[in-house]
């Protein structure tokens, strides 16, 4: 008689205690990845927003923007905002540059732009950019303030007290022509965004409140006077900055 042999198999069951275990391991890596996530996802948009403003604002505006990026992230992407524009060139600048040479004239916009920036980022002003020239600058975004006319006018009256500054560092450096400016500001609504091509962009503002500005500035020679702001400015300082009312209807 032949024998047969059977192959036998036992069922393993898991114990309950082993189902939990899992079920926790799998709970706690999942808490762990999403936490990473978040985490990376969380420092990318802060470095997205760094990136977008460090070069046009303070410190202490940056600080309170990195507090609140995710707003500023949806203000990049355009809004309409109540704000103050003040823009400023080099009177004579054209005749300056056809005469004096180009390491000089380079020389010379470093320095003057050094110091009106660093009047600007005082009063905690955002730098819109620089046109040969000129530069641009606004209060009011990306962090809103209520005194950004206030702020605006200060910095541009510094401004316009402390051209002596950046005109001595020229003068120790052998620049001979006298840097004199003119500064208009203006207050309104404009669009403010990252605006640009994909492959440059620039958070920067456009509306008619900034060609009043530029046209104020472009006027101040006429009336003998470094600075000129509109009405819309005036009613928003009369109450704290003396000024004084210049004839405009000739």
């Amino acid at each position: 008689m032949r024998s047969i042999s059977v192959l036998g198999y036992t069922r393993s069951k898991r114990t309950p205690w082993s189902i939990w275990s899992l079920f926790i391991f799998s709970t706690i890596s999942s808490g762990f990845l999403s936490f990473g996530y978040l985490t990376f996802t969380e420092a990318a948009e802060k470095r997205r927003v760094s990136h977008l403003f460090t070069q046009y604002v303070s410190k202490d505006v940056l600080h309170e923007v990195l507090n609140n990026y995710k707003e500023y992230l949806k203000t990049s992407a355009g809004q309409k905002v109540e704000l103050t524009v003040l823009f400023s060139d080099i009177r004579g600048f054209t005749t300056m540059s056809e005469t004096t040479p180009p390491e000089k004239i380079v020389e010379m916009l470093n320095i003057h732009f050094s110091v009106m920036a660093g009047i600007i980022l005082k009063h905690n002003g955002t730098i819109d950019k620089y046109i040969g020239d000129a530069i641009m600058a606004f209060w009011g975004a990306p962090v809103r303030t209520a005194d950004h006319a206030e702020q605006a006018v200060l910095a541009a009256q510094g401004n316009a007290r402390r051209p002596q500054d950046g005109q001595q560092n020229a003068e120790e450096r052998g620049f001979e022509h006298e840097v004199n400016i003119g500064i208009g500001i203006n207050t309104g609504v404009a669009t403010i965004g990252n605006i640009g091509s994909e492959q440059k962009k620039n958070y920067t503002i456009v509306g008619d409140v900034v060609n009043l500005s530029s046209r104020l500035e472009g006027i101040t020679k006429e009336y003998k006077t470094p600075l000129l702001f509109s009405e819309y400015t005036y009613e928003k300082i009369k109450n704290t900055i003396d000024c004084k009312l210049i004839e405009m209807s000739r």
